[in-house]
């Protein structure tokens, strides 16, 4: 069964089909799991991305499989959508809206509530070790040995 479903992929593919081997593939997926009769709605739903696919879609359904499935065809639906404007929503916290938040537009608690955030935030930086530190124990740079390298290279 998978070998005729990938011939009928192929054929589709040779139609100008986008049918790529990740949709033959799904498409066999949905070909297991459906009852024989729903072949047509499987491919239909796992081969075909554009509306104007579905009349090769169905001309070469018809010459591998017979005819697809009229009656079971779903009248199709019309929608309307009705998009309304996102309200902003207090869904965060005080702490968080000023995270985001230009300090022009800020009130004067607000900046007073940033200061003391800004207060509380620890700025010093880790000490790191380098070369010229090596050698000592009290921190000082060792600048004899510091030199001695210098003068190798």
């Amino acid at each position: 069964m998978i070998e005729a479903l990938t011939r009928f992929g192929r054929a589709l593919r040779d139609e100008d089909l986008d049918a790529g081997p990740g949709r033959i593939a799904d498409f066999c997926r949905a070909a297991s799991l459906l009852p024989p009769g729903e072949l047509y709605w499987a491919g239909r739903a796992t081969l075909v991305a554009r509306g104007e696919d579905i009349l090769v879609y169905d001309d070469v359904f018809r010459r591998f499989f017979g005819s697809p499935p009229v009656a079971d065809r779903p009248t199709p639906m019309r929608v309307r959508l009705v998009v309304e404007a996102e309200r902003e929503r207090g869904l965060a916290s005080p702490v968080e809206l000023l995270r985001q938040k230009s300090f022009s537009r800020c009130s004067r608690e607000e900046l007073a509530a940033l200061a003391g955030l800004m207060a509380g935030l620890r700025l010093t930086l880790p000490s790191r070790r380098t070369r010229r530190f090596e050698g000592t124990r009290d921190g000082r740079p060792d600048l004899r040995r510091t030199l001695r390298r210098s003068f190798r290279t």
